[in-house]
């Protein structure tokens, strides 16, 4: 999703999903809709990236979480605050390491 609908929506945030699809001038993205029409809470890209432990550096979703997580699921991979930053760094994030790594610890 661009940042355009993204920055669109929360200017809408609060609002029902009725009273903005009604409005004419309005551009948004239906998936940023709860089941209940209202919109999901913000995304605190800043206060999540602080808590990146990400460790590849040219990565541009630090502190999109949904994003990262999405990017990582089609790889069939788990983002990496799912890892302790020891096993991080070593970019196996299969999930067959998380379940090697968690197997014993549930």
């Amino acid at each position: 999703m661009s940042r355009i609908f993204r920055i669109a929506a929360l200017n809408f945030q609060g609002k029902n999903l009725e009273s903005v699809r009604r409005s004419e001038d309005c551009r948004f993205d239906p998936d940023l809709f709860k089941s209940d029409n209202t919109f999901m809470k913000e995304c605190n890209v800043r206060q999540n990236a602080k808590r990146c432990n990400c460790s590849w550096e040219p990565c541009g979703r630090k502190g999109l979480c949904c994003e990262c997580l999405q990017y990582h699921w089609s790889h069939k991979e788990l983002p990496a605050c799912l890892f302790p930053d020891a096993v991080e760094k070593t970019y196996d994030r299969s999930l067959r390491a998380f379940i090697q790594l968690y197997k014993d610890k549930c």
